[in-house]
């Protein structure tokens, strides 16, 4: 009987330093691999999860840059163009290339402080595309009714006014027709039948705009 609890009592014991000698081990060298390998792996997962969102939000960030970009000088030439009117011998919109790559936009409005002509340069296209801008002030009947024609002169009133950019990487393309015309790269005359379709892009974003200008009379009479 005490043999046996003796012996009971060595078994017990035995065991127990068995089990404590299987906790204080620790892990073993392939189980320390496992969670490593598990670790990166939800690492890489965690970091290919966050580049993607940032990269989401650049894109959305660059399209919405793109988008206001747009949308703002095409509202500009719009209002312009639909502003447009008609005087003696000063067309009231004009449109032409000048040179390879280069375009100018021409248009006789009524600002703030009377009659002016806007010149617009479209030069470049994609992230080197340009419009500039140019205001010449209409004062007095004579100016409006010749001086300002000449601007093709040597002596081109435009020559001294200066030219602001109000557009940059957004590249503009301006069509003309004319009821019972097809579309044209230029044109030089008043409003009367005239139909304008000013397209702009930047990157991704693009918008088309169609544009009826008002057919007034001549609002400023030539003078007998």
């Amino acid at each position: 009987m005490s043999r046996g609890g003796v012996s009971g009592r060595i078994t017990r014991d035995s065991l127990s330093r068995g089990n404590d000698k299987v906790l204080s081990r620790g892990f073993t060298v392939v189980e320390i691999l496992l969670s490593s390998v598990l670790l990166a792996a939800l690492g890489a997962g965690v970091c290919a999860t966050l580049k993607q969102a940032l990269e989401a939000e650049a894109l959305a960030t660059t399209r919405l840059s793109e988008r206001l970009r747009v949308e703002g000088i095409v509202e500009h030439l719009a209002q312009s163009l639909a502003s447009a009117v008609n005087l003696p011998a000063v067309p009231a919109v004009a449109g032409e290339g000048v040179a390879p790559g280069t375009f100018e936009l021409r248009s006789t409005v009524f600002g703030p402080s009377g009659p002016e002509w806007r010149r617009y340069v479209l030069s470049g296209k994609d992230s080197e595309a340009l419009v500039k801008l140019q205001v010449l002030k209409l004062a007095g009947t004579h100016q409006i009714q010749g001086e300002v024609v000449s601007e093709e002169s040597e002596e081109s009133p435009w020559s001294t006014v200066e030219a602001r950019t109000i557009s940059k990487r957004v590249a503009v393309k301006v069509w003309f027709r004319e009821d019972g015309r097809d579309w044209s790269e230029s044109f030089r005359g008043n409003t009367g039948r005239l139909t304008l379709r000013v397209e702009a892009q930047s990157g991704g974003e693009r918008i088309v705009k169609v544009i009826r200008p008002p057919a007034d009379e001549l609002l400023v009479k030539k003078e007998s």
